[in-house]
């Protein structure tokens, strides 16, 4: 069943009882507005634009300005690869000691 594309009077909600401006837009939110799969709104994102259509490409982009959609940073480095983020983790600071 396909949802009708978001009109921008009323605030998209799909099975939530949450106000849409409560939380961020999700992938598969942005994948319904525009009538594309989950993996089309991930590869637009990802850089694999050229495996998609142009009218793809617009209708993912139009439905991701209305929804408001920002890919999030932190989620991208779970997929793997550099994050940006170190972690020091050493035995010693889990001794507790006085400086004189």
């Amino acid at each position: 069943m396909k949802r009708a594309a978001y009109d921008g009077n009323v605030p998209i909600q799909y099975g939530s009882a949450m106000p849409a401006t409560s939380r961020p837009a999700t992938i598969l939110e942005v994948a319904r507005d525009a009538g594309v799969s989950k993996t089309s709104v991930s590869r637009y994102y990802s850089g694999e634009r050229e495996r998609l259509s142009a009218s793809m490409q617009q209708r993912i982009a139009h439905a991701a300005e209305r929804l408001g959609y920002q890919p999030n940073p932190m989620a991208r480095g779970l997929k793997g690869g550099p994050s940006g983020w170190s972690a020091c983790w050493s035995p010693i600071s889990a001794i507790p000691f006085r400086w004189r």
